[in-house]
This record gives structure tokens, C-alpha cells and sequence, in this order.
């Protein structure tokens, strides 16, 4: 229904800046999570990472924001959707839309991969410093069809028992992750 997209066009194109804005930084493309219970998954311990996992999450010294891989991932995604409403509508900006898409698949290559462990992390907000904990987000580049033959190792993370292997389809942090628990809860505290 072109007449729709017509008329839906310049809201989606407004949100992406407006996501910028709220969510983003000057120094890349990777968007900000400053509330873990606002990202893809229940339980993400990369938000505890720097803090070494702490007993008790709820205090809040012992929480640190991170650029998100799953936020970031939702942010291309939409942006390469509304490059492709403006090629679809013949709109002018679908060049510069495909252009953002592009930058910000190159920083979740760039930043958030990372060659030795074969993964792609949450990153310290201000630092970049990756949040070595495995979760489930860290597939999500495959699943935006965002990676290419150099990430063909990520795959086995998902099979390896001992990460996410575990009996049960998938759980949202690697086993091997300190605050992991397989009954739930933080590190198994209700």
C-alpha cells in the first residue's frame, strides 16, 4: 500500500534521529541501554560486568551502562527499513539512509566483535571496553544477516555445551558467564 508507506514515511524517518538522540553518542554509531530491563532479554549481565557481578544487582553503584548489541541491532535494522520505504517511494534520502545503515553495521563489526573468542559483546559506554559475558544478543548480528565468512566461528558458541548448549533451547546467558543459573534468579539468589 504505497499511499500507507507515503504517509508513514516521515514519522519512521523522524524516530531514527530521535533514537539518536536518545540513545546514542558522539564518538559512533553504537546505541546506549541505560535500563537493562528495556533490551531484548530479561537477564543480561553485561549491565554487572565491571562491577564483577555483584550479590545484590538492585544497587545501583554496581550498574554500569553499556552500548547494547541487541539496541543496536533494532537501530540498523530500522534504518535499513526506512532506506528501502525510500528507495520503494523513490524518496531522495534513500541514499543517506543506506549510508547510516552502513555506518552503524561497520561499528557493530568494528567495536563489538571480537576476533579471539569469536563473539560480539555489550561495550562499556564510556570506554568501549567489551563486556566479555556471552548473552544471547550477541547472535543477533547473524540474524540481521549483518556478518560475513570472518564471524563463521560465532555459530559454535551456540552447540558448545558449557555456553549455550544446556539442554534447554537457548538461555540468555552463556553458561560460562559467572552470574549464570540455571534456575533463574540473579546468580541463583531470588
Amino acid at each position: 500500500n504505497r499511499e500507507a508507506m507515503a504517509a508513514l514515511l516521515p514519522s519512521l524517518k523522524a524516530q531514527l534521529p530521535a533514537w539518536s538522540r536518545a540513545h546514542g553518542n558522539d564518538r559512533d554509531e553504537l546505541m546506549i541501554e541505560y535500563r537493562h530491563t528495556r533490551t531484548g532479554k530479561e537477564y543480561q549481565p553485561s549491565y554487572w560486568y565491571f562491577h564483577q557481578f555483584p550479590r545484590n544487582p538492585k544497587d545501583p553503584a554496581t550498574y554500569t551502562h553499556v552500548k547494547r548489541v541487541d539496541r543496536t541491532v533494532y537501530h540498523y535494522l530500522n534504518t535499513l527499513a526506512v532506506a528501502r520505504l525510500c528507495e520503494e517511494l523513490e524518496d531522495p534520502e534513500a541514499e543517506e539512509f543506506h549510508r547510516r545503515a552502513e555506518a552503524i553495521k561497520s561499528d557493530i563489526l568494528l567495536k563489538m566483535w571480537d576476533e579471539e573468542s569469536a563473539f560480539f559483546y555489550d561495550l562499556h559506554h564510556e570506554t568501549d571496553e567489551k563486556a566479555l559475558v556471552k548473552n544471547i544478543v550477541g547472535f543477533y548480528p547473524a540474524w540481521a544477516q549483518i556478518i560475513d565468512t570472518d564471524h563463521d566461528a560465532l555459530i559454535g558458541h551456540l552447540f558448545e555445551r558449557g555456553e549455550f548448549d544446556t539442554g534447554c533451547p537457548f538461555p540468555s546467558v552463556s553458561a560460562d558467564c559467572p552470574a549464570y543459573s540455571k534456575d533463574g534468579g540473579w546468580m541463583g539468589h531470588f
